[in-house]
């Protein structure tokens, strides 16, 4: 029930007015043109019986007065949210209701990402702060007021229970109006402002969306990715293991390429329900499955066919990926630091090779003057400093002429 298909809504009553006003309000809104007689004849039958009564009255604003209600009423009617008002000082059953209601409009109103993110954690918290015996005391004062029998403790707890299952029903309705993209967008911002990136509890209410609607809603998307990748790990060992030595870095690359992209894709469906579960310090069994995956071909990659870049770029992947997900987390910086360490090595010992390459070319040519010039020890001299300028050049032709002048005529011993 939302607050403007509440008996109270549709009659213009407050908790407080007796069977005699209520009665006069509804025979009021009879005379109205546009009335729907239908709504009205309900509407005064369910206030007018006291264990119908008792649902809408959860449903409405409980603990409010006659003049707070009214200025709800009237940001209500000029279709704003709940712009104005101080919600702060409303009950946590009240604050609940409008924000619900202000939700379930916002699904046809311009509202961003982030903004409707927001809502839904604001929701969340009142959810959390509604006690039984308050809303027990605040139905009963206005059924005081009222001349209605009062409602009994039990009758109110099981009331507030089917109430909190409409709280869910309000967020559902707002996010199915959403395509999937919008959708997790919002779901993402959700988990990660109720629990601070997961280092904190998330109220029950967003728990709840996250394991019953949004799992539910992404699983077909996630299990697609999660074929995906699957496939392309077996095509890269197929890769690997075929064709030439000399080809296979660059078809694996191709492959390597494409399972970072769905890793990443799993990762958007997935990352609410990894936050959400490491809030309560529990791990995404799915996710830690496709981590582990990966991870092992990336080593493969490395100890069995020596293709450095291909695991490092996979692991660096896998970093990013699952940075919410901290044992896991733990295992990859480790790899990671292990394969940096080996890429400085081997880059390290490349260039002493170069070096000692280079060295050996300057010998051979120097130890067979005969064979060359002047301009042969610049040919030497240029593999091995790189381009020159013309100035250089000239400058490295009359050290040529020295240095051959020299092995022609060595000084005497």
């Amino acid at each position: 029930m939302s607050l403007t298909s509440n008996p109270f809504y549709v009659l213009g009553a407050t908790p407080h007015d007796d069977r005699r006003r209520i009665i006069a309000l509804a025979n009021d809104k009879r005379l109205e043109l546009d009335s729907d007689e239908a709504a009205v004849r309900e509407a005064q039958s369910i206030l007018i019986t006291p264990r119908k009564r008792l649902a809408a009255e959860i449903a409405w604003l409980p603990g409010m007065e006659a003049e707070e209600i009214r200025r709800v009423l009237a940001v209500m009617n000029g279709k704003r949210l709940h712009a104005g008002l101080k919600m702060d000082r409303m009950s946590a059953l009240a604050r609940a209701n409008l924000l619900a209601d202000g939700l379930v409009r916002a699904g046809s109103a311009p509202v961003s990402s982030h903004e409707l993110a927001e809502r839904i954690v604001e929701l969340a918290s009142p959810h959390e702060r509604i006690r039984p015996d308050k809303v027990t005391t605040a139905v009963n004062e206005a059924r005081l007021a009222a001349g209605v029998p009062m409602a009994s403790p039990q009758d109110v707890a099981e009331s507030l229970r089917n109430r909190r299952g409409h709280y869910s029903d309000a967020i559902e309705q707002c996010l199915d109006g959403m395509a999937i993209g919008p959708m997790v967008m919002v779901m993402t911002s959700v988990v990660n402002l109720a629990t601070q990136g997961g280092t904190r509890h998330a109220p029950a209410l967003i728990d709840n969306l996250i394991d019953s609607y949004y799992e539910r809603k992404v699983r077909e998307k996630m299990t697609a990715s999660r074929k995906e990748i699957a496939t392309l790990v077996a095509q890269v060992r197929r890769n690997v293991g075929s064709g030439t030595p000399a080809r296979v870095p660059n078809v694996v690359a191709h492959s390597v390429e494409q399972l970072e992209i769905w890793v990443r894709r799993w990762d958007v469906w997935a990352q609410p329900i990894q936050v959400s579960l490491a809030s309560r310090g529990m791990s995404h069994s799915p996710s830690d499955e496709i981590m582990h995956e990966v991870r092992n071909l990336a080593v493969e990659l490395f100890n069995k066919h020596g293709l450095l870049e291909a695991a490092q770029g996979l692991t660096k992947t896998l970093r990013e990926v699952f940075a919410e997900m901290e044992p896991i987390t733990e295992v990859l910086d480790k790899d990671m630091s292990a394969l940096d360490g080996i890429a400085e090595e081997w880059e390290a010992a490349q260039a002493q090779l170069l070096e000692s390459e280079a060295t050996n070319t300057v010998k051979r040519r120097v130890q067979q003057p005969e064979q060359g010039c002047a301009l042969g020890v610049v040919g030497v001299l240029v593999t091995v400093l790189g381009s020159v300028t013309a100035e250089s050049a000239l400058l490295l032709i009359g050290m040529a002429i020295l240095i051959t002048w020299y092995i022609k005529n060595p000084p005497n011993s």
